[in-house]
């Protein structure tokens, strides 16, 4: 028995070290996103984000980041993958736009940018209540690799409007220092 507890713990640290993890940095005004398999970071403003959740492919080659802040609330989350469905950001925003997304959505509005395409949406009301949420949706593609980029926001306002074109207006893509 005193020999297997030893043996457990060696096992786990070995299993926990194989698992590819993203990379989450904060600097005085800029958060960083990669991961072990990108050969980038990808960097947005930092308006107070927490960490709200991460997952990434065993290969690393995927990933999936999620943020909050408490005061405004709201939601910012990154989705990465290789770009296998679509080859620049219009062609995966245009594959995203006809995908079957929740019918309470409603598209407002899609931009070309020199670095991404968007896709906004609102929440549609519902028997209960009018929900005023907005989502944009923010595509880019570098190196092979497709970023879905989430914003939301409840209780939305045209004044919000300029928020949401700051951050994604303000990505960019650091490459990494291989060493």
């Amino acid at each position: 028995m005193k020999r297997i507890i030893p043996m457990i713990i060696i096992v786990s640290l070995v299993f926990i070290s194989c698992v590819p993890k993203s990379y989450i940095t904060k600097d005085i005004d800029k958060v960083g996103i990669t991961t072990e398999a990108l050969p980038w970071v990808l960097e947005f403003p930092d308006f107070g984000c927490k960490l709200v959740m991460e997952n990434v492919r065993h290969d690393g080659k995927a990933a999936y980041v999620l943020f909050t802040t408490l005061k405004p609330y709201w939601n910012i989350s990154f989705f990465i993958e290789p770009a296998l469905k679509c080859k620049d950001p219009k062609s995966c925003r245009d594959f995203s736009v006809n995908a079957n997304y929740p019918i309470r959505n409603a598209l407002v509005g899609m931009d070309d940018y020199p670095e991404c395409s968007t896709a906004a949406y609102m929440n549609l009301p519902t028997d209960q209540k009018q929900v005023n949420t907005k989502h944009v949706y923010a595509h880019f593609v570098r190196e092979g690799y497709w970023i879905d980029m989430h914003i939301s926001k409840g209780n939305f306002e045209e004044s919000d409007q300029a928020f949401f074109e700051n951050v994604f207006l303000n990505v960019n893509f650091r490459q990494k220092v291989r060493k």
